[in-house]
C-alpha cells in the first residue's frame, strides 16, 4: 500500500515551536508499514544538539501506529535524517538511527 500525500497532515500538539508533518506510509511486501515525516524545528534551535529534545519530538508519530519511520527534522543550515523503528512494540525503548546533513 502505498499512501504518500501530496497535502501533508499538520501534526498538533508539536512541542517548542516545532512544525511536524505526516507525509504518509508505505507498506512492503511483509506487511511492515513504514511512515514519513518532517519537522520543522523552531527558530534558533539546532539538530545537531538537540537530541534530547528528539525523543519528544518523535512522540506525535507513535499514534499513526507505523513499524518504523523515516522523519527529517531540519533548521535553517542542517537536517537529521533518521529512522526510528520497533514503534509497536512498546518492549524496547524506540530505536533511532540518525544523520546530521548540512553546512560543515
Amino acid at each position: 500500500m502505498n499512501d504518500i500525500s501530496t497535502r501533508p497532515e499538520w501534526l498538533d500538539g508539536t512541542a517548542d515551536g516545532d512544525n511536524s508533518y505526516y507525509i504518509g506510509r508505505q507498506t512492503d511486501a511483509d506487511g511492515r508499514e513504514l511512515g514519513f515525516f518532517y519537522t520543522r524545528v523552531a527558530p534558533g534551535s539546532d539538530v545537531r544538539r538537540k537530541r534530547v529534545g528528539l525523543r519528544k519530538m518523535i512522540a506525535p508519530y507513535l499514534k499513526y501506529d507505523v513499524d518504523a519511520a523515516i522523519a527529517v527534522f531540519a533548521d535553517e543550515n542542517h537536517w537529521r535524517l533518521s529512522y526510528i523503528c520497533d514503534m509497536k512494540e512498546g518492549v524496547t525503548n524506540t530505536k533511532r538511527f540518525s544523520y546530521i546533513l548540512g553546512d560543515e
